[in-house]
């Protein structure tokens, strides 16, 4: 989409978002404190955070001075019906002669007492362990279970930013031998579908996937059924930390499944809490001194969440408000430069840049009804809040490659059976509601009456807003290579079929 002129629209509401989750309950056992309101505290973090009530300004002040970056252990999300939470942070300074920080003991000990229920917090560190005991030996590292009491560490093994960039390189290399080959011969033999998926496996970039996923469903796991609070960091907690804590969140809580949840999710999680966009996808942002910036820094970080979010949504096809054109134009619009939103590497950068007043917000761009997963359920208000939590696969099959993104060319997102069902019902569901309203008008005009007195007295408008936009009547057999039928994954293939599409070769 064009950039349009326009007032630029606000970032998120962090206190309406803490009043969601209870924060501002007098019996709360958080505070918010403005520590960092002037970026003092720590540069990359946002300007309210959330704190244990028991510590006080002065004690998180020397517990961020233990932390990589300065970037303490805050909450960024709280069961709004009960006690267990997720908080982030980046490594601490402990290195190879375990120094410690009181301070920083006594932080995560109030974090375990935020939870009267469990008395014991869970540290998901990120990385391998071996990357872990590398950064120890650089003066950071991990937190040793002798140092910090009531606490139980575990590592999820998710690589650096560097895999990433080889794991994705490698990948598109793959898939672009493989669409070549497949498209211009038409059928693919089984011998060549075979060796397609050992060279897919070869990339890393599926099995990274699925390892953040089930990071995320295990962070998900021992809040919604043990009651649990967890601790989420990697090494510096702006890369690995935020896509787990985000995919955690759209496991947990269905508010973040809507399109302002997402939303505000990306805005929570990556833009206040300083994920470096401009290092990352080689951007626009001002220059510090005394750094320089290189492609070894460029890393698809955001983009694995993204795709993360697509594999959850071909996973649980109702329960996102969202489509994939919408995740794919966020993508586009992440390098495109055309938006302010993804500019600079933390809040402070904006802030100085001043892109809430000199540039345009992306997200009025993405509230089209094209954007709109018209299968969505929304959740039901009444539905106890343990029922709402997803619970997906994690096993290799259930994570399929995201085909009609990454073969795009120049578009934003590639025509697929699914991608054309919903573009087709998105325009179909527009022309009703057009001759809803012509309708309305027409009756008004020959009867002179409102158009719910002749909507009774008639029949006409009744009967029209009777009909249903049914998906299985105005979708359309479409065309599809073999090798991306033989990719779709089972949710997706079941939804297509539900909707007439074949998605094998003609």
């Amino acid at each position: 989409g064009k950039a349009t002129a326009g007032a630029p629209t606000p970032s998120f509401d962090p206190n309406a978002e803490f009043h969601r989750q209870g924060l501002h309950n007098p019996h709360s056992h958080w505070r918010i404190t403005t520590l960092n309101e002037n970026f003092e505290l720590c540069p990359t973090y946002p300007r309210w955070l959330v704190v244990p009530k028991s510590i006080d300004d002065a004690g998180l002040k020397r517990a961020a001075s233990f932390r990589s970056n300065y970037r303490l252990p805050v909450l960024c999300w709280k069961d709004a019906f009960g006690v267990a939470s997720m908080c982030r942070s980046s490594q601490p300074n402990v290195g190879v002669a375990t120094k410690r920080s009181v301070q920083d003991e006594e932080l995560l000990q109030a974090i375990v007492e935020t939870n009267p229920i469990c008395g014991q917090l869970h540290i998901i560190d990120c990385r391998p362990r071996v990357n872990a005991e590398l950064n120890h030996a650089k003066g950071k590292g991990y937190e040793h279970p002798a140092q910090y009491a009531n606490t139980l560490l575990s590592f999820m093994g998710i690589e650096n930013i560097h895999v990433m960039r080889a794991s994705l390189t490698s990948f598109l290399s793959t898939i672009k031998q493989y669409e070549r080959k497949f498209v211009s011969g038409a059928t693919a033999e089984v011998k060549e579908t075979t060796t397609y998926h050992v060279d897919l496996g070869k990339c890393g970039w599926l099995e990274h996937l699925r390892k953040l996923i089930h990071s995320a469903a295990q962070v998900s796991h021992l809040i919604s059924v043990e009651q649990a609070s967890v601790l989420v960091h990697c090494s510096d907690g702006w890369d690995r930390t935020p896509q787990v804590t985000s995919l955690a969140q759209l496991l947990l809580d269905p508010a973040f499944r809507t399109r302002e949840g997402f939303q505000m999710l990306i805005e929570k999680e990556w833009l206040a809490f300083g994920h470096q966009f401009a290092l990352r996808c080689s951007t626009l942002a001002p220059l510090n001194k005394g750094t320089n910036p290189s492609d070894e820094q460029v890393s698809p970080i955001f983009m694995q969440f993204i795709d993360c979010t697509w594999q959850l949504i071909n996973q649980f096809p109702t329960a996102f408000e969202f489509n994939s054109m919408y995740l794919a134009t966020i993508l586009h619009h992440l390098n495109s430069c055309q938006y302010g939103t993804f500019l600079g590497n933390s809040e402070k950068q904006r802030v100085a840049m001043q892109l809430q007043q000199q540039s345009l917000s992306v997200w009025p761009l993405l509230k089209g009804l094209q954007f709109a997963n018209l299968s969505y359920k929304p959740p039901n208000p009444s539905c106890n809040p343990s029922k709402q939590v997803l619970k997906p696969s994690v096993a290799a099959s259930a994570v399929q490659p995201w085909f009609a993104y990454y073969c795009r060319a120049g578009e934003v997102l590639r025509p697929d059976p699914l991608c054309l069902a919903e573009a087709k019902c998105t325009e179909l569901t527009l022309e009703v509601e057009k001759l809803r309203s012509e309708l309305q008008l027409l009756c008004t005009s020959q009867h002179h009456g409102t158009p719910s007195d002749l909507g009774t007295k008639d029949g006409l408008i009744d009967d029209f807003n009777r009909m249903p936009c049914d998906l299985t009547a105005v979708a359309k057999p479409v065309a599809h290579s073999p090798w991306l039928a033989v990719a779709t994954s089972p949710a997706q293939q079941q939804f297509v079929g539900n909707l007439g599409c074949d998605d094998t070769a003609r």
